[in-house]
């Protein structure tokens, strides 16, 4: 008999070829939130192991300088590397950005983008 836990452990490795194919058009600019929508980013930041570094599509808001991305899956890896990192990344609109955290729980972080308003993308890293 197959346990609740055993799906939820395959999911990294079903997302995983999704999320390469995904992160280069992201990364581009591809589906990048405008004008208070939500839409995608890739978050850059180095494992909390590994050191290597990890790029992970994910959901965003973005809101005035403030981004806003979220898990619904629990022990998420990216969120407790953000958490551990001391200089994450988010690409938007084909630029990467470095962020601050403003605050990071189990399954949302909000991220600070400095100079960047709703209809301007923040400046240059």
């Amino acid at each position: 008999m197959h346990k609740m836990s055993e799906p939820v452990s395959l999911l990294p490795k079903l997302l995983a070829p999704i999320n390469q194919l995904l992160a280069p058009l992201v990364k581009a600019g591809v589906g990048n939130p405008w004008l208070f929508t939500p839409g995608a980013t890739v978050l850059e930041v180095p494992g909390r192991n590994s050191g290597q570094l990890r790029c992970v599509p994910l959901s965003c808001y973005l809101a005035g300088g403030v981004m806003i991305i979220g898990t619904v899956r629990p022990n998420s890896q990216w969120i407790k590397n953000l958490a551990a990192a001391e200089t994450p990344y988010v690409w938007l609109w084909g630029r990467r950005h470095r962020v601050t955290k403003l605050s990071v729980t189990e399954h949302v972080a909000c991220l600070s983008l400095p100079g960047c308003s709703p209809r301007r993308p923040p400046s240059r890293a």
